[in-house]
């Protein structure tokens, strides 16, 4: 039967008046069931937001790794998670205890340019000195993380630094394929590796080999060295490259620049890198982009000053330590030497530029 306009509208004006009066009751009536002089409506919208801070806190709550320059990690970060590998390396050596070989993970906080900004401990970023210099923040409804440090506002990312059961960090090395190419990292102790991004243990992807790798550091403008990737092979990997997941190791990683040997051999310029390691990085491809008449192999020499004693262009490129994009230390450079793709040379008036060389890993 089909109802009437004058009858619907008095079924709507019924129910809205029984609503009104049910919403009403709610919202003034104290909430018997809950011991709550509020309405129940009032009472239980409290409740949700209580349980939303609760939420939000234990977000900053779960980030507190300590400093690994400071202190031990704390006992309360869950070991890293093991996965199904087959890998021989992965099991326990005989009359040693699972327990005996699990890792603890600490955080570190990297800025956009992928230099390490310090450690997280109970929502403060602590630099490598102990300082805390900053507030930790995550913003749970976009994902972003940001530091505030010194009222500048910095987005940021999480790296997870793998500690050893000795408390000090496991050893990052490179996956390497049979052409010589990296193909990601692991961090390896006690006899497995672990994923350089999830912390997860790992096998050795089929068909590489894990290598040793050396850190490249940046200075900046204090005066302090910061961590900024690693070295393999020649070629420069950023801890922004070396973050990114890898689903398979199947394929080689896009290098973030070359290294190369400064041979340096006169006074002035020995005093201009006095402070500097003469083993750095220069962006990928620079030979061909900076060098003005380089045919992009082979040895290449240039004139350091033209006809009036004013310097080369080709000069201004590499006599000044402050061109590069990052250095080895030389305590971390090793017994072989740089070992990069290409060498510099100095004489009383020129550059002899040589390369690129092949690395074996």
């Amino acid at each position: 039967m089909r109802c009437q306009w004058g009858q619907a509208m008095a079924e709507y004006l019924v129910v809205l008046g029984v609503s009104g009066s049910l919403i009403a009751a709610l919202t003034l009536l104290p909430c018997d069931e809950a011991k709550s002089s509020k309405g129940c409506i009032p009472t239980i919208l409290d409740a949700l937001h209580s349980n939303y801070q609760s939420y939000s806190a234990s977000l900053s709550g779960v980030q507190d790794y300590g400093r690994l320059a400071v202190a031990a990690p704390p006992s309360s970060v869950p070991p890293a998670s093991d996965d199904d590998s087959d890998d021989a390396d992965q099991s326990a050596p005989p009359g040693e205890t699972q327990a005996a070989i699990q890792t603890l993970q600490v955080q570190e906080v990297v800025d956009n340019a992928g230099n390490v900004i310090g450690t997280l401990k109970n929502g403060r970023v602590i630099d490598a000195n102990g300082n805390d210099i900053g507030a930790y923040l995550f913003d749970v409804q976009t994902g972003v993380q940001t530091v505030v440090i010194d009222g500048q506002t910095l987005v940021v990312s999480l790296n997870t630094l793998i500690i050893g059961s000795d408390g000090k960090p496991a050893v990052l090395k490179a996956f390497v394929n049979a052409q010589g190419q990296v193909v990601g990292f692991g961090y390896f102790e006690a006899g497995g590796y672990y994923d350089s991004t999830s912390a997860n243990k790992v096998g050795v992807p089929t068909g590489t080999q894990a290598v040793a790798i050396r850190p490249v550091k940046t200075r900046d403008d204090k005066g302090s060295d910061q961590l900024y990737g690693y070295e393999a092979g020649g070629y420069f990997y950023s801890l922004k490259t070396i973050l990114t997941p890898q689903s398979t190791y199947a394929s080689a990683l896009v290098a973030d620049g070359e290294l190369l040997e400064m041979r340096i051999s006169e006074a002035d310029t020995a005093g201009a890198w006095s402070s500097y390691s003469t083993c750095v990085v220069r962006k990928p491809g620079w030979t061909t982009r900076e060098l003005e008449g380089y045919a992009g192999s082979g040895g290449f020499t240039f004139a350091k000053f033209d006809a009036i004693s004013m310097s080369t262009s080709n000069n201004t490129v590499v006599a000044s330590p402050e061109k590069t994009n990052g250095f080895i230390e030389a305590s971390e450079v090793g017994s072989g030497g740089c070992q990069g793709r290409w060498v510099l040379q100095e004489d009383p008036a020129n550059w002899t530029l040589s390369g690129p060389f092949t690395v074996v890993q």
